[in-house]
């Protein structure tokens, strides 16, 4: 594989020992790029994510769960203070 080639070892090591990336990509809701879209976008991981999919597709040792970091849009209320007061 060539990514395994060109990142430090610790990374190859750390997908066969856990099956998993050693380090959450970044997802964000795709709303943020288009309000009638859904789903998630992959913003800054996307050689991990590939790897992963090719650890499945090739029946590799795949960790039940993944962690990552997810930037959701919320309903647009106001934000409340600890007092109940709004902020802003």
């Amino acid at each position: 594989m060539y990514w395994v080639g060109v990142r430090p070892q610790e990374v190859g090591l750390h997908w066969e020992e856990h099956g998993t990336w050693l380090r959450p990509p970044l997802l964000i809701d795709r709303r943020f790029l288009d309000p009638s879209s859904s789903g998630l976008q992959v913003v800054e991981g996307r050689t991990r994510v590939g790897v992963l999919r090719g650890r499945v597709r090739e029946r590799r040792h795949v960790a039940p769960d993944h962690q990552a970091w997810r930037l959701d849009m919320l309903a647009q209320q106001p934000a409340q203070s600890p007092k109940g007061g709004v902020q802003g």
